[in-house]
């Protein structure tokens, strides 16, 4: 029996004395010892929409799980050594740190139509004798880390796809190698 259950046989042992000696309730998973969850006075939909709505007003940024220790330490008054007990608290919610469908921002036509022409009219600009094939353009985000990130992921509530805003806006183009 234990074969099939795919379980040790001192366990199936097990869950036939207390079966034996409790009835169905035996079998029935008890209260584990321990300490008691930092929030278990709290309300958790609160808890829960207070989360969700930090997420929502950062309009596409992220929200770190030490972001929210401090709303907690500071809105409900639960304080966790680490982010561990918040990342806990979180899962016991239904949240999960998953990636979001972008939602970007400002895709007009003109702006299409800008960065389709922004090759050509970098050439313009460059002296002549330059070799177009040494020349990089970044734009302002691009220049702290060489590259776009693609996956933006936040807090949301589980089986959920949410939207996020993905600020794609560029002040400043940058041309090294000229």
């Amino acid at each position: 029996m234990a074969q099939y259950l795919l379980q040790s046989l001192s366990a199936v042992k097990q869950w036939v004395r207390h079966y034996k000696d409790e009835g169905i309730d035996g079998l029935k998973e008890k209260q584990r010892s321990g300490r008691p969850s930092k929030a278990r006075n709290q309300n958790h939909t609160k808890l829960l929409q207070s989360i969700l709505a930090m997420q929502n007003n950062k309009n596409g940024g992220r929200v770190r799980l030490k972001d929210i220790q401090n709303m907690l330490a500071k809105d409900f008054n639960i304080h966790y050594q680490n982010i561990n007990g918040v990342h806990y608290l979180l899962t016991k919610l239904g949240l999960s740190w998953i990636s979001a469908d972008l939602n970007i921002q400002n895709k007009t036509k003109k702006r299409k139509r800008y960065i389709k022409n922004f090759k050509q009219k970098a050439i313009d600009v460059l002296p002549t004798d330059t070799d177009l094939n040494k020349v990089d353009v970044w734009f302002q985000d691009e220049t702290r880390i060489g590259q776009q990130g693609s996956i933006t992921r936040i807090w949301a509530e589980k089986g959920t796809r949410p939207r996020a805003v993905r600020q794609q806006q560029f002040e400043y183009g940058y041309i090294f190698g000229a």
